[in-house]
């Protein structure tokens, strides 16, 4: 959040409203700007007026040490001048500043354009940073320049001036490049696989280009590869590349240093400190050729900013699944197979000597394989690999020696420093706290905040990661800490609730909240909210892995959630724990059973945790009856208790609670008209409406009740782009449509439907393609698809989609074994694939001979889904589709009658 970077809490004794502080903000960024101490003095007069408390807050800031207040004001973007203005239309050399581009660790990048206006020339201007001109940042800044002025490539950004500011600081001149990243313009063209490569050939042959000129890169990835308009690639950003003295070898000896490598495209020896040769810029590229073929990065970390261990274990240690099993859909998987695996994992061999030997011999054997010739890359042997697996684990214990023992010099080489770093660490827990429970919490509810909410936690985590390093066994700190992570998951993706989608940034910042919070329960067992807490984030984790399709790991953590809380109530009566308690019972009856997510088919057990919520918030409700938290959180437990009663084809009783649920939601949101929680609900209350009426046979009540659905999730999406949970709940409303308008006989209304459906989830796929709730969404549409095609008879368009409901099936069984879902629905596919097949062979048109192909073929799909849905009923009763396995046997005993 620009304004609070670092809020230097150790000056400031008493907690500060937010208002106030952006008070002393805003006078602070004025008396930086006074040319002198006297002009300062008077500024504060007059600014501060009476108000003494406030000057010497401003005036503590002001006292703090030059380095620290500079690096306090950048940060919280005091500086607007020297920042945002001062420099616009400054000139320097031949050309005049227009606009900062960016800026980085050395300097600013700014657009410039002639200053003569001779002619018209876009340029981009290299400008060193104020304070930064150190003699290691004047060396790496000079060695860049001198790198460029070596590259003359028609894809390569070229240096056209270089020179000196009038206050001494350095520049250089560089062409200005239009373009798109490099997968983002694969993306947008949708280039084919072989398109793909002849431009990755030509980025190749700029990379050879500078490595014939002693230059390593060492920095490729998307950002710094961008396609022009004409398709051309431009190589740019040779600030951390190393120029190959004569006498060095071919390597730089330079250390490891987190902040100058991307770890997605890092190699190993550059995450081990070791010497750099050419082919870090091999593995680099065939980091970036996976992510252009498959559309998945090489390497995947558990955290955006990874520590060090999990560098060395992700990068050094761990091989990358193979491309084609990375890829998405079915025609890409079988393109990859075979050379291009080999190829690309031949590029990310972990030794350098195994990798290609240089960027000519990659591209050497991409050129090969479009050739249709035999490729140089080979599979790994398993005698190979078993060897290796050996020699890892040994440098593995060395390396976690090594570390530890850099760890322990450093502690007691910076004691020193333990005052000035105690400072810093107390104004860094300060702003975290402020970031994520005042201005978070203030906006977390309001249309359109998540691209906000995602800012902060951007903002925060960095901060947060520094504190769990720093703030030792401070109990209250790490109990702040651990709520803190609790939110920044909530962020980044909770389930029904607003998120940024992504699911393992959730996962990963819950667990550091459970890792904080076991600690100190244990500590205290007998401290309530310590364990209100715990269980809260037992439920939370449970949430997201049933989100991501482990119902096994997901029951065991609600389980855990419901014992913490029943203890709790058994001997506390505040309603506080006792809605703790009801929705631990709710997230539990979810993975138990809800027919509308993931579940592990215990209909008695959902039913049951159902109403023992309702129950819990039916009396809190009563007791507190002008609560609109109380009222939410009854309609929630209506909805879920109706889910279950559709289920076993109580379809009054189901209706029944859902007209409760909505008429409870629809009260509240007229009293808080803003609140998108609410919103949601009212849009989940119309849906489940829809779909019971349906069942009932009442379509035209259905129809309208789907249409509100749509509407709300409509206004919300638009209102919170970024919002994933709004763009797949209006997903899933369109989908819904689809089946009303079908069973309608609508047929054009819901292909419409299916088209804007299918549009939105396959967006959310590509950003979280392993999202099991998302790949049930596609699934789903699918499903009704073939349903609306069957009905309108086109059978092969049927067939088709049938096939991709197994395919999707298949790939949700990978992610979770345990599914109930997939085997009904591979079941219910199975169906269909039948009843085409049917069709097909009542076309009295077709030969005798194809007839009874036909009929064989569809007894085949018939039996195998009567083999699930057996499968099924022996594991427990089948509530949605009772009738199912009768129906298909029937169909089997005809397919024997038309066979005979």
């Amino acid at each position: 959040m620009i304004g609070d970077k670092m809020k230097p809490a150790s000056l400031i004794t008493i907690p500060m409203k937010p208002e106030r502080w952006q008070q002393v903000k805003d006078i602070l960024a004025g008396a930086l700007e006074q040319p002198d101490e006297k002009a300062r003095a008077a500024f504060l007069a007059s600014e501060c007026a009476d108000d003494t408390d406030l000057r010497r807050e401003v005036e503590s800031l002001l006292n703090q040490p030059p380095d620290e207040l500079e690096t306090f004001a950048e940060a919280g973007g005091l500086l607007q001048s020297e920042r945002l203005g001062a420099n616009a239309g400054r000139r320097i050399g031949a050309y005049r500043l227009v606009r900062e581009l960016g800026r980085g660790g050395m300097g600013a990048v700014w657009l410039g354009a002639r200053a003569d206006e001779e002619f018209e020339k876009q340029v981009a201007i290299k400008l060193l940073k104020r304070g930064t001109d150190t003699d290691e940042v004047l060396r790496r800044f000079r060695a860049e320049r001198e790198i460029l002025a070596r590259l003359e490539h028609p894809n390569i950004a070229h240096l056209l001036d270089a020179g000196t500011t009038d206050d001494g600081l350095p520049y250089f001149v560089m062409e200005y490049v239009i373009g798109q990243r490099v997968t983002d313009f694969c993306s947008a063209q949708n280039l084919s696989i072989d398109d793909r490569l002849r431009l990755f050939q030509k980025i190749c042959g700029a990379v050879q280009f500078a490595h014939q000129n002693l230059v390593v890169h060492r920095d490729l990835k998307p950002a710094n590869i961008l396609i022009t308009p004409e398709g051309e690639p431009k190589l740019l950003d040779f600030g951390i590349a190393k120029l190959l003295g004569p006498g060095e070898g071919g390597f730089d000896v330079t250390a490891y240093d987190h902040q100058r490598l991307t770890p997605a495209y890092a190699s190993p020896e550059q995450v081990r400190g070791d010497p750099i040769t050419t082919v870090c810029d091999v593995y680099a590229l065939g980091a970036l050729l996976y992510e252009l073929l498959s559309g998945e990065t090489a390497h995947r970390f558990a955290a955006l900013h990874p520590t060090h261990t999990e560098l060395m274990r992700v990068v050094v240690e761990e091989t990358p699944v193979r491309p084609s099993l990375a890829a998405r859909d079915s025609a890409t998987k079988r393109r990859l197979h075979g050379d291009l695996d080999n190829i690309i994992l031949k590029a990310l061999r972990k030794e350098p000597g195994r990798r290609y030997t240089g960027i000519e011999a990659f591209a050497g054997d991409i050129e090969r394989h479009l050739e249709d010739r035999p490729v140089i890359a080979r599979k790994d042997t398993f005698l190979y690999r078993g060897s290796k697996f050996i020699q890892r684990n040994k440098i593995g214990v060395a390396a976690a020696a090594l570390l530890l023992l850099t760890l322990v010099g450093g502690i007691i080489g910076t004691a020193w420093q333990a005052r000035r770093a105690n400072r810093r660490f107390n104004q860094v827990r300060r702003l975290a706290h402020s970031v994520l429970f005042d201005y978070h919490d203030a906006i977390a509810n309001l249309p359109g905040s998540t691209p906000v909410r995602e800012k902060l936690v951007k903002d925060s985590l960095e901060y947060l990661d520094s504190l769990s390093h720093e703030g030792g066994r401070d109990a209250s700190l790490q109990r702040e800490m651990a709520l803190a992570y609790l939110k920044v998951g909530d962020v980044q993706g909770r389930p029904n609730f607003a998120n940024l989608g992504d699911t393992p940034g959730a996962l990963a910042s819950y667990r550091k909240a459970l890792n904080l919070l076991e600690q100190l329960a244990a500590a205290e067992s007998g401290n309530t909210e310590l364990n209100l807490e715990l269980g809260g984030i037992y439920s939370r984790i449970g949430e997201v892995l049933r989100n991501k399709g482990d119902l096994s790991g997901a029951v065991e953590r609600n389980r855990k959630a419901v014992a913490v809380m029943e203890k709790l109530a058994a001997h506390a009566t505040n309603a506080e724990v006792r809605e703790a308690l009801a929705l631990a019972y709710v997230t539990l009856g979810d993975v138990l059973g809800n027919p509308y997510t993931g579940n592990l088919g215990d209909t008695n057990g959902a039913i049951e945790s159902y109403r023992r919520a309702l129950a819990l918030r039916e009396k809190l409700m009563a007791n507190d009856p002008a609560s609109a938290e109380r009222r939410k959180w009854a309609a929630v437990s209506h909805q879920r208790l109706g889910n279950m009663l559709q289920a076993i084809k109580d379809t009054a009783g189901a209706l029944e609670n859902y007209r409760q649920a909505l008429a409870i939601d629809e009260s509240v949101l007229n009293e808080d008209p803003t609140n998108t929680f609410v919103q949601r609900d009212v849009g989940v209350d119309y849906q489940l409406l829809s779909l019971a009426l349906m069942d009932a046979g009442d379509l035209n009540q259905a129809r309208e009740f789907q249409a509100k659905n749509i509407a709300v999730w409509e206004q919300m999406a638009k209102a919170d782009p970024k919002n994933a949970v709004a763009q797949s709940d209006l997903s899933l409303g369109y989908s819904r449509m689809v089946a009303v308008l079908a069973k309608s006989g609508d047929a054009p209304g819901a292909l419409a439907h299916y088209q804007k459906s299918m549009a939105i989830v396959q967006d959310l796929l590509a950003k979280d393609p392993r999202n099991v709730t998302y790949l049930m969404y596609l699934r789903g549409n699918y499903l009704r698809m073939t349903d609306l095609l069957l009905t309108t008879g086109d059978v092969n368009g049927a067939l088709e989609d049938a096939h991709k409901e197994l395919e999707i099936d298949d790939e949700i069984l990978a992610l979770n074994p345990g599914s109930a879902d997939a085997p009904r629905n591979q079941a219910l596919a199975h169906a269909q694939l039948g009843k085409a097949y049917t069709l097909l062979a009542a076309n009295t048109r077709k030969s005798l001979k194809e007839q009874q192909q036909n009929w064989s073929a569809a007894r085949s799909e018939y039996q195998k889904s009567l083999n699930i849905w057996q499968d099924m009923k022996r594991k427990g009763p089948i509530l949605i589709d009772a009738e199912k396995p009768d129906e298909v046997a029937r169909e089997i005993a005809r397919c024997d009658a038309a066979l005979r």
